[in-house]
């Protein structure tokens, strides 16, 4: 038709969700939070962040000279720990499509708020999805792959014997959060699969997009420093639900 126009699909605001700790290494937070601002991805990205606890000058520092990459900063006076982070921030978000978690020492490649965004308005019965990931080391080199299920079926056997979705690569839709009693369960270390226990047992349905979207630290002593009798019980109990 003569003088038509053709306009791109307006997307809705995406959220992101990040915590900050006093023992988080500076350099790693920010190439994290800059991996974010490095998607390639149309919508807006808003960047929610939980100061948990009290931390030291040189993060208040940092803060303070990076205040304007976050759309909202919340405060906790005492550690409460991530489980109870996240939930006060799902408590703030606004008027998002979908909300990305991030950790503060990993790095998400360049489409992956794209290609797990389409995933998920393709696919609009799935809640959360995940990605394939490959470990780094401290310096970013690459270790290996993380292979994740991918189908919701798959992902749904498999969330008896282990955590089917690595927890910073979640994708999860804004309406699911609604749900006032979908909130992270107090589980200690375990508050992702526990997270995903709960979704199960409400009859959501959970997948992995099936390309390598992320890069997961798994830096010096990361597996001596999840090996803990109490978090081993934990774990054994939500996959027993």
């Amino acid at each position: 038709m003569d003088g038509a126009r053709t306009f791109a699909p307006q997307l809705a605001p995406v959220a992101v969700l990040m915590t900050l700790h006093r023992a988080d290494p500076l350099d790693q937070f920010d190439r994290a939070l800059a991996s974010v601002e490095r998607q390639r991805f149309t919508g807006e990205i808003r960047t929610y962040l939980c100061v948990d606890g009290a931390v030291p000058e040189s993060h208040e520092t940092w803060l303070a000279a990076n205040a304007a990459r976050f759309h909202r900063v919340i405060r906790n006076r005492d550690s409460i720990g991530l489980a109870r982070a996240l939930n006060r921030l799902f408590d703030m978000l606004d008027d998002e499509e979908l909300v990305f978690r991030m950790d503060g020492d990993d790095i998400s490649l360049p489409d992956r708020f794209a290609k797990q965004a389409r995933m998920m308005r393709r696919q609009p019965e799935l809640a959360v999805i995940g990605c394939q990931a490959e470990d780094i080391d401290d310096d970013d080199r690459v270790i290996g792959p993380r292979p994740f299920p991918v189908s919701a079926a798959a992902t749904r056997r498999a969330l008896a014997r282990l955590s089917p979705v690595l927890h910073p690569t979640f994708c999860i839709r804004r309406a699911v959060l609604r749900d006032p009693g979908l909130r992270y369960p107090d589980a200690y270390l375990c508050e992702d699969l526990a997270f995903l226990v709960t979704l199960a047992e409400r009859g959501h349905a959970i997948a992995n997009h099936p390309e390598v979207l992320f890069q997961w630290r798994t830096g010096t002593d990361f597996f001596a420093r999840r090996r803990d009798w109490r978090r081993g019980w934990t774990e054994l109990r939500w996959y027993l639900r």
